[in-house]
């Protein structure tokens, strides 16, 4: 589903990440565990092809990113990849059920309406469609969050930081939602935190900066 060969990222002199290798499987869950600084979010952004690497190789769900640029890997990422930010990005002056529907707008798909009211009764969210962003709390903020980026129904599915912050009943949570939702969709999951209370629902690891 995805693989990384020899990948460099450097800002100038500095180097970002350096990963000879990574690889993961189908709907397979993984977590990147590691200190702020060591290349975490810089990997999530080369798998979803926002960042294009100095070297390397970077294959996901068969296309190779370092060889993909403009509105081509534009299209490419709003079909094939979901990404959860570790600063959610909803559009405020936007309600939660159009934050949904933007993800296939921006992807050049047909609106699914009825998709979006699913996945957010799904997730509890349903009362809440109509709502603007600043109206919900963190934890409902985070779950349309996580709604918008399953609603192309995505091969990968990202997330950054998503337990930053959360107290050890709202980790959990968070964290199975995520799961849930990649399970549902039958795509490829990976966190990345810096948080090891997240270690104990990942069977797959990738240790940075250690």
């Amino acid at each position: 589903m995805l693989s990384l060969r020899g990948v460099r990222k450097r800002y100038g002199e500095r180097e970002a990440l350096a990963l000879e290798r990574f690889e993961a499987a189908a709907g397979e869950h993984w977590l990147v565990l590691g200190p702020s600084g060591c290349g975490k979010t810089t990997l999530l952004h080369l798998l979803a092809g926002l960042l294009s690497p100095s070297e390397g190789e970077i294959e996901v769900a068969g296309e190779r990113l370092d060889r993909m640029n403009g509105a081509r890997l534009d299209r490419w990422r709003g079909r094939t990849v979901g990404l959860v930010p570790q600063k959610l990005h909803l559009v405020p002056s936007l309600t939660v059920e159009q934050n949904l529907l933007l993800a296939p707008y921006l992807a050049g798909l047909a609106p699914e309406p009825a998709r979006a009211r699913a996945l957010l009764a799904d997730l509890g969210l349903a009362a809440k469609a109509r709502a603007r962003p600043a109206e919900l709390s963190h934890g409902e903020q985070q779950r349309a969050a996580v709604a918008r980026a399953v609603m192309n129904r995505p091969k990968l599915l990202l997330a950054d930081e998503p337990t930053s912050n959360l107290d050890d009943a709202a980790c959990e949570a968070a964290l199975a939602l995520l799961q849930s939702q990649a399970n549902a969709c039958g795509a490829t999951l990976v966190v990345a935190s810096h948080d090891r209370r997240a270690a104990a629902r990942f069977d797959r690891q990738l240790r940075l900066g250690e």
